[in-house]
């Protein structure tokens, strides 16, 4: 018999355990991302339909993502239009950026107080 020849110790049970336990786990946490689908019409469960304080957060949100994209994108244009009106003076190109800056500010916390509205009033406080 070669001195190279043996038998692989088998695992410790303990570690056999905790290794079928993290399986399990992995399994568990997988298997709680799938979706319930009605068997009938092949559709999956609305949240909406089953919490609706959830769906008017979710509306209230919805309005403020909207209220920021349409108040970023008219400051963006506007930016831009003022940057082509001050042509190479440095002043005016200054002057723009820094007004610019403050005005994303105060879109952000507008967008952020919004938010807010929506968790402590509850539905229909979006903009106010």
């Amino acid at each position: 018999m070669s001195r190279f020849d043996h038998r692989p110790r088998p695992l410790p049970r303990g570690l056999t355990l905790a290794a079928l336990a993290a399986i399990l786990a992995v399994t568990a946490m997988a298997l709680s991302q799938c979706r319930q689908i009605d068997s009938l019409t092949g559709t999956g469960t609305d949240v909406k339909v089953l919490n609706p304080t959830l769906n008017a957060v979710s509306d209230c949100m919805h309005a403020c993502n909207a209220t920021f994209n349409t108040d970023h994108s008219a400051e963006v244009r506007l930016h831009d239009a003022t940057l082509q009106g001050c042509g190479s003076d440095s002043d005016c190109i200054h002057a723009e950026n820094t007004r610019h800056h403050n005005r994303q500010l105060e879109i952000v916390r507008a967008m952020q107080a919004c938010k807010r509205n929506c968790h402590s009033t509850g539905p229909g406080a979006a903009g106010n």
